[in-house]
C-alpha cells in the first residue's frame, strides 16, 4: 500500500493539470466547445479530397501566395499545405476549419509555430482516464515536434533559396563585367595597344566567372526545389515570388540568460519522454505491483513543464527509481528504467544543443554585422576612390573592373552571412523548443536529432 500512495502521488502532479475537463474538448482560443473530427460527414470530405482541397485551406494558401513569400509566409504555407502535417492532422482528428483558424490567430512575436501548436493542439481532450490522457498528451507533444521541426526546415530551406537568389544575381553582374573586360582585352590586343598575356588572364577570368555564374544558378534552383517540396505545393502554386533579398540584421539580438534552462523546460521532445515516464509509473500501480516485490530506493523530483494550451502552468513530478533485483517484475522494471536513462541522454543532448546552437546564433550575428558595418562601407570607399581616380586617368579601366569585382566578391560573402545567420536563427529556436539542433543542415538529417520520443 506504501507503494501505491507514493506511486499515486507522481503521477498526481502529472496529470493535475489536464485530466479535469477531459472529457470535453474546448476550442484553442477558450470560446467554447471546439469543431470535432468524430463528425462522419466532415472526416468523409476530407479523406475524400484532402486537406489541401478543402475550401477554407484553399482560400488561405492562395492569398498567401499572391504575395511575395517571406519566411513566416513560408512557414503558415507549409503548416496548410504540408502532406506529412495533414498526416498528423488527420490522426489526430482536427478539421480543415481549426487548422485555419489557429493559423489565423497566431502573431510572429512567439514564433508562428509554437503559437499555431497551442491555438490547434492545446484544447484537444480524448479521455478521463489518467493514462489514456498521459499518452494522449505525449502524442500531442510528438505531433508539436514533428510541426515545429518542419517550421525550422522551412525557415532555413526559405533563407538559403532567397540567400541563393541573391548570390546569383550578384555572380552573373560578375559575369557581365568579365565579360566586358575580356571584349575590351581583346579589341586593345588586336589593336596592339594591350599585351596578349593580360588579354589571356581577361579572358581566363571570364571563363571563371562564368562557371560561378553557372554554379549559382543551379543552387539558386536547388535551393528554391527544397522549399518547394517543404512547403508541399505544386503546379501553379510552386509559382509563388521570393523576397528579392534577405531580412537585414534585427536591431538587437534576444536576451537568453540560460539557454539550457530554457530548452529543458520547452523541448516537446523532453517533455514528451517525461510525459511517457509518468503514464509507465500510472501502468506500475494499476498492474498491482505494489504487493511489496517492487522496492523504491529514491525518488528524483523533475520538472514535466506545463500540458500544451494549458496557460502556462509548470507541473512537476516525482520520478522513483526501482530496485531492480526483484526477479518477478524485471520486465516492466527494465521497461521503466529504459526510459529513465533516456531521459538522461536526452536531457545532456539538449543541454548541448542549447550550447552550441547559442554560440553559433551569437557567432553568425557579430560575423553578418561586420559585413554590414565595416566590409561593404568599405568596399564602397574603395569604389568610389577608384572611379575618381579613374576620372583622372591615374589607374585603368581594367584597374577600375577588378575592384568592381573585388566589390562583387564581398556583397555575396555578406549576403552568405546573412543567409547564415537567418540559419543559425531557425537552429535556435529548433534547439530550444523544436526538438533539436542540425548545425545547419535540415532536421531530418540528424541522426537522432528531433526524433520523437518512443512508443508507449
Amino acid at each position: 500500500m506504501r507503494i501505491r500512495a507514493l506511486n499515486r502521488l507522481v503521477v498526481a502532479a502529472a496529470t493535475a493539470a489536464f485530466v479535469s475537463g477531459c472529457a470535453v474538448a474546448t476550442d484553442p482560443a477558450g470560446s467554447g466547445p471546439a469543431p470535432s473530427m468524430s463528425d462522419r460527414g466532415q472526416v468523409a470530405a476530407v479523406a475524400r479530397a484532402g486537406y489541401p482541397d478543402v475550401p477554407a485551406i484553399r482560400s488561405r494558401l492562395s492569398a498567401l501566395i499572391a504575395s511575395p513569400v517571406d519566411a513566416d509566409a513560408a512557414v503558415k504555407i507549409a503548416l496548410l499545405a504540408n502532406p506529412d502535417l495533414h498526416r498528423v492532422y488527420f490522426d489526430l482528428r482536427i478539421p480543415a476549419e481549426s487548422v485555419v483558424a489557429a493559423l489565423d490567430a497566431t502573431g510572429p512575436e512567439d514564433g508562428i509555430e509554437i503559437r499555431f501548436v497551442e491555438r490547434v493542439l492545446g484544447g484537444l481532450r480524448r479521455s478521463s482516464a489518467e493514462v489514456e490522457s498521459l499518452n494522449f498528451e505525449r502524442a500531442k507533444l510528438a505531433a508539436a515536434g514533428e510541426i515545429a521541426r518542419l517550421a525550422l526546415d522551412v525557415r532555413k530551406a526559405h533563407a538559403a533559396a532567397v540567400g541563393a537568389t541573391q548570390v546569383a544575381r550578384l555572380v552573373d553582374e560578375a559575369r557581365m563585367a568579365s565579360e566586358a573586360a575580356a571584349e575590351l582585352g581583346r579589341r586593345m590586343a588586336r589593336v596592339g595597344n594591350w599585351p596578349r598575356l593580360n588579354e589571356f588572364r581577361e579572358s581566363a577570368a571570364l571563363g571563371e566567372a562564368s562557371v560561378q555564374a553557372a554554379r549559382a544558378r543551379q543552387a539558386s534552383l536547388v535551393a528554391r526545389n527544397r522549399l518547394t517540396r517543404l512547403l508541399g505545393v505544386w503546379g501553379e502554386e510552386a509559382r509563388y515570388r521570393l523576397p528579392d533579398a534577405l531580412p537585414g540584421l534585427p536591431e538587437a539580438l534576444p536576451a537568453i540568460a540560460d539557454p539550457e534552462a530554457s530548452a529543458l523546460a520547452q523541448r516537446y521532445d523532453l517533455r514528451a519522454l517525461l510525459i511517457e515516464i509518468a503514464a509507465e509509473v500510472r501502468e506500475f500501480e494499476l498492474d498491482g505491483y505494489d504487493n511489496g516485490s517492487v522496492s523504491v530506493g529514491e525518488f528524483r523530483d523533475v520538472t514535466i513543464g506545463r500540458p500544451l494550451g494549458s496557460g502556462g502552468v509548470e507541473r512537476k513530478m516525482r520520478v522513483p527509481v526501482f530496485d531492480l533485483s526483484a526477479q518477478g517484475s524485471f520486465g516492466k522494471q527494465a521497461r521503466f528504467m529504459t526510459l529513465v536513462n533516456q531521459t538522461s541522454r536526452l536531457s545532456i543532448s539538449v543541454r548541448a544543443d542549447a550550447r552550441e546552437a547559442y554560440v553559433a546564433y551569437r557567432t553568425a550575428h557579430d560575423i553578418a554585422r561586420h559585413y554590414s558595418a565595416h566590409m561593404l562601407p568599405l568596399q564602397t570607399r574603395i569604389m568610389d576612390e577608384s572611379v575618381l581616380r579613374y576620372n583622372g586617368m591615374l589607374q585603368s579601366v581594367f584597374d577600375l573592373l577588378a575592384d568592381a569585382r573585388q566589390r562583387t566578391a564581398v556583397q555575396v560573402a555578406a549576403v552568405e552571412a546573412l543567409r547564415d545567420f537567418w540559419i543559425a536563427s531557425a537552429d535556435l529556436r529548433g534547439a530550444l523548443v523544436g526538438g533539436g539542433y542540425a548545425g545547419g543542415m535540415p532536421a531530418a538529417a540528424v541522426p537522432g536529432g528531433g526524433a520523437a520520443a518512443p512508443g508507449h
